[in-house]
């Protein structure tokens, strides 16, 4: 089955389509037709590590990097340390970078901030 999608096996196939493209475990068994577990365990036999909600995950990693780059940062901690650094208060990076303050202060938690 893998071979008509262009893979030399069900790794790689598993690799493209969980940690490249971010589906999930259910848009796998959707695609495969095969069961939610028979994807787990195929995952598992081949020595892959399952990602809880990998498209939302990835949406937010590119979000956040989306601000970054916007203000020539490598990366959301960086941006907000910076900030932070100058004296900016929540309310106003949050303004600044277009985003919620709730948002902006879960980064800098997950940053260690």
């Amino acid at each position: 089955m893998v071979g008509e999608l262009g893979f030399a096996d069900v790794a790689d196939y598993l690799t493209d389509r969980h940690f490249v493209r971010h589906e999930t475990v259910w848009a796998i068994a959707a695609e495969t037709g095969f069961s939610r577990k028979a994807v787990e365990s195929a995952l598992a036999r081949h020595g892959l590590t399952r990602r809880p909600h990998a498209r939302k995950r990835n949406a937010l990693r590119q979000r956040a990097d989306a601000v970054a780059d916007r203000f020539g940062f490598a990366d959301i901690a960086a941006y907000l340390a910076d900030r932070r650094a100058a004296g900016w208060s929540w309310q106003a990076i949050a303004r600044e970078a277009g985003q919620p303050q709730t948002w902006i202060r879960r980064r800098a938690r997950e940053a260690g901030l």
